[in-house]
């Protein structure tokens, strides 16, 4: 806190509240308590600045949004002084984030997908407590629900989706999108992990692999679904490149036994003697 107008020498004492920027209503301890900091300084000239430390329960946090700090100054007698309490002042003010994740099927918006070579989910992240104007990077993550290791697409590669966003008000909702081929993935629950961050810090996750809401189940695909053309590395390209060699050699064994037979056929005509 920053103080102006002291006496030199003389003695304060300083207390901070911690209120929900909500309601307005007083955070408290574990017992009931209010949750209050102060600090005894002896003020070494009339203008300068104080820090209160604060220790929070994880309890205090339930369902708060946002905590602005209150502060009173007091003499040594104990009577007040000065008083800073401001619900809408944004220096005082502290965010307090959490995210919730839904994940489905693009098109069917189910839990369930069939296993093909394009497969969209939509990761419908819900946020609250979230500082409006300020910027912020989703980034989702394909977990296995079975090992916990990171999904990986046909190709080998990790199934991850990134998305920026500046929201308009601390509480509010994001789609997180993941395109990849699903080929390898049939029998394969996937659970979509949501990290949220702010200019590179951490800020809040989303990671349950038991959260049925963040679960999506691929299944075999049905008849005439479309699948990936085999790779050249693959074990099922070398029955197709031996059936089209060995109708090649068909066609041609065949265009030169009807060649050599038309020849044949010219070379035993009776030819004409000249007179």
């Amino acid at each position: 806190m920053s103080y102006e107008g002291l006496e030199s020498g003389t003695p304060y004492t300083l207390k901070g509240h911690l209120v929900d920027g909500q309601t307005g209503n007083e955070l408290v301890q574990e017992d009931g308590s209010p949750l209050i900091a102060s600090i005894e300084f002896v003020a070494d000239q009339p203008s300068g600045t104080v820090d209160v430390t604060f220790s929070l329960p994880a309890q205090a946090l339930s369902n708060v949004e946002k905590i602005v700090a209150f502060e009173f100054l007091y003499d040594q007698e104990g009577k007040e002084l000065a008083s800073h309490a401001s619900l809408d002042d944004t220096n005082q003010t502290v965010y307090i984030p959490s995210i919730g994740t839904t994940l489905v099927e693009a098109s069917s918006n189910k839990h369930q997908v069939e296993a093909t070579e394009s497969v969209e989910l939509i990761d419908t992240v819900v946020y609250r407590g979230l500082e409006p104007g300020r910027s912020y990077q989703l980034t989702g993550t394909l977990m296995d629900a079975k090992t916990g290791n990171v999904l990986q697409d046909y190709s080998g590669k990790p199934i991850t989706a990134e998305i920026s966003f500046t929201p308009e008000s601390s509480d509010g909702s994001e789609q997180v999108h993941f395109t990849f081929n699903a080929n390898n993935l049939a029998g394969t629950s996937a659970v979509a992990f949501e990290q949220l961050r702010t200019e590179g810090t951490f800020v809040a996750s989303h990671e349950d692999l038991a959260d049925k809401n963040q679960t999506v189940n691929f299944i075999k695909p049905s008849s005439g679904a479309r699948e990936s053309v085999p790779k050249t590395s693959d074990s099922t390209f070398f029955p197709y490149v031996f059936v089209l060699a060995g109708g090649a050699l068909l066609s041609l064994g065949y265009f030169l036994r009807k060649r050599l037979s038309y020849e044949i056929g010219v070379s035993r005509r009776p030819t004409k003697r000249l007179k």
